[in-house]
């Protein structure tokens, strides 16, 4: 089987504290939120490739607005009970982003984008 290297940059968003905290006080009965589940799964980002740490600081200024919701979204719809303030220090509190800059595509299939309205 082939193995590819992509032009991407994969960004795995981890919740810390904060998020765990906002998730699990949403609603007493639901479920609630356990990264330490072995079930748990982060979301991957795929952005443009980046070749330094200034261009990947900008990609992330760029798009965190779009990943917070997309978290947020994730966990609850209600946009009426997600936090206020969505700025970039709150992001930072509330995720871990790891960054890989080596992304490698073993599949055979062609990669198909699905749109997601934000």
């Amino acid at each position: 089987m082939n193995m590819y290297a992509i032009n991407r940059t994969a960004l795995t968003v981890i919740p810390k504290q904060p998020y765990i905290d906002w998730a699990n006080t949403l609603d007493d009965t639901g479920p609630k939120l356990d990264i330490n589940d072995p079930h748990y799964e982060c979301t991957v980002y795929l952005i443009d490739e980046v070749i330094d740490d200034a261009r990947l600081a900008r990609a992330l200024r760029r798009h965190y607005p779009q990943i917070f919701e997309q978290e947020l979204v994730a966990w609850h719809r209600l946009e009426k009970d997600w936090p206020p303030k969505r700025d970039y220090r709150t992001f930072k509190q509330w995720f871990d982003v790891k960054v890989s800059t080596v992304v490698f595509d073993f599949s055979r299939y062609q990669i198909v984008h699905e749109g997601f309205e934000s």
